[in-house]
């Protein structure tokens, strides 16, 4: 189901012209060939039924945060902005920050609070945040204020996750942490063996992670993310420190690698018959430019 203009304008101008029942001959969009069939309605009875269901409870759920906010005289700090751009930029000294962005009737909301979210959303979801204005940051705050009223009304109501709910939460955390481990070659059952002392199990697998880590700045995989609750679980109870010269050191020598590797690209000359390097034949030269993040193309196939 899907109102008008939702998809291409090839795509979507075929099928609004079909009655129920009918269908489209051969229709061209740039996502490729298609042919549309408008179902009758008794077909998709029940679909349509779901998805208005759907668009009013979201109707719904927005007017009551917004009214929840306005019950108990929700106020956003002026600063807000600066202050969660600069928490999103140190991260570690933002997690324990008490500073406030919002306050309400009996609670607040700290920059330590704002932090859980961020990294419950991930680093990509949080690069994007800090570029939008300052607007869109401080609307953010108040719908992050609003979602924690709303979950203390849940929890005096003794509102909780079903046992169904509560599993697939688990599983989709599991499967990220066992796709972690894979990606660190910490999947072998050694390191998970409780017959196994744990001071060998630890040797074992900081052995593992420095082979990885001595593969990735060799030029190999590039690291995988960690899961944002099991990050917030190891900043929380384990003992790090960041050296600030180190990593300004780092981003030195990558910078003076790339500069290299652009020299050396640049004197580089086309092969008898071939394309120039760097150079991709029939387009533009380099990789092209990946998606801002969030971002994917609409297509008449999505959901």
């Amino acid at each position: 189901p899907a109102p008008k203009g939702k998809w291409v304008t090839a795509f979507d101008s075929a099928g609004w012209t079909l009655g129920p029942g009918e269908r489209t001959g051969l229709v061209e969009s740039p996502f490729g060939y298609h042919i549309i069939r408008r179902p009758p309605e008794k077909e998709v009875e029940q679909r349509l039924l779901d998805y208005a269901r759907e668009r009013v409870g979201t109707q719904l759920d927005s007017i009551y945060l917004d009214s929840l906010g306005i019950r108990r005289r929700l106020k956003v700090d002026r600063n807000a902005a600066t202050m969660m751009r600069d928490a999103i930029g140190d991260r570690d000294r933002a997690s324990h920050s008490t500073a406030v962005l919002a306050s309400y009737d009996r609670g607040q909301l700290t920059v330590a609070d704002f932090m859980k979210w961020v990294n419950a959303l991930g680093p990509a979801w949080a690069a994007d945040l800090v570029g939008r204005p300052d607007s869109s940051m401080v609307q953010f705050v108040r719908l992050l204020a609003q979602n924690q009223m709303l979950l203390q009304q849940a929890d005096s109501a003794g509102i909780r996750p079903t046992a169904a709910e509560w599993a697939s939460m688990q599983a989709r955390y599991k499967a990220q942490v066992d796709t972690l481990r894979m990606s660190l070659g910490l999947s072998a059952a050694d390191f998970s063996d409780p017959a196994m002392p744990e001071a060998d199990r630890v040797r074992a697998a900081s052995v593992k992670i420095e082979s990885h880590w001595d593969q990735v700045a060799a030029g190999g995989p590039r690291p995988r993310p960690i899961p944002p609750q099991l990050a917030a679980a190891l900043r929380e109870s384990a003992k790090y420190h960041l050296d600030p010269a180190g990593l300004d050191r780092a981003v030195e020598l990558a910078k003076e690698k790339k500069a290299h590797d652009d020299s050396t690209n640049a004197r580089g000359t086309a092969a008898p018959g071939g394309a120039a390097p760097g150079v991709v034949p029939g387009g533009q030269g380099g990789t092209p430019p990946a998606p801002a993040p969030g971002q994917k193309p609409a297509s008449p196939g999505g959901n």
